[in-house]
């Protein structure tokens, strides 16, 4: 059986492929190619890393930079469009406190579970009613953890989220509405502490310089998006 390979394994064939076929086709170009593999591309520090340790005395200074992301789509094809083409990207952990009891006397608990099903439902309403349909915003939740036992109140309940945007002024928009509403629910809750957020991972808008293109010569298997 063989392993079926994830989006990282992925950009690493296609970039070992792609140097193949320049290499076996220098007849076709001219110039130097630096075949570059980007680490730590799901935690957001790959890149930057990169650049803070590069050295122009090791490495030649690139005229143009081509960065690809795997996408689904029809097999052998790119798709390309100027300006931006890949969502800015921001994680969050939201821990939000209550105060644990037994599940026989909830009245002397303030319950975090609760207080984490109303944020849920709320932050959706950012997307749907605060959101401008002419935008493109989404707001997935993919993490609600609370508890331990079905007879126990937890202290506290924790959910991780994620935010993609196409625009810096939603963004803002958007990363204020969570704080908003996440303190506004644990206030509704008479909650005993704020809730603290953690920035688990950050990623700016990908915009594609209009300055110069490569596309006009490597037309054969490109669509626009």
């Amino acid at each position: 059986m063989w392993p079926i390979p994830v989006a990282i394994d992925l950009h690493v064939t296609w970039l070992m492929g792609a140097a193949r076929v320049l290499a076996e086709h220098r007849d076709a170009w001219t110039g130097t190619v630096l075949v570059v593999f980007q680490p730590g591309e799901e935690v957001g520090r790959g890149a930057s890393s990169m650049v803070a340790d590069w050295d122009d005395a090791r490495f030649p200074r690139p005229d143009i930079i081509l960065g690809q992301h795997v996408m689904v789509g029809a097999s052998g094809t790119v798709s390309y469009r100027p300006g931006v083409i890949l969502s800015a990207g921001d994680s969050l952990k939201i821990r939000l406190f209550g105060r644990g009891s037994h599940g026989s006397q909830p009245q002397t608990s303030i319950d975090p579970v609760i207080m984490a099903a109303s944020t849920t439902l709320r932050l959706q309403t950012i997307v749907s009613r605060e959101i401008s349909p002419m935008d493109n915003a989404v707001l997935t939740i993919g993490s609600l953890q609370a508890g331990t036992k079905e007879n126990i109140i937890p202290d506290e309940a924790t959910i991780k989220l994620n935010v993609r945007t196409f625009d810096d002024d939603v963004r803002e928009y958007m990363l204020a509405s969570i704080r908003r509403i996440c303190c506004a629910e644990c206030d509704a809750s008479n909650a005993e502490r704020p809730p603290e957020f953690t920035t688990l991972s950050q990623y700016p808008l990908n915009r594609r310089s209009s300055r110069r293109s490569c596309i006009p010569r490597w037309k054969r298997g490109c669509r626009p998006c």
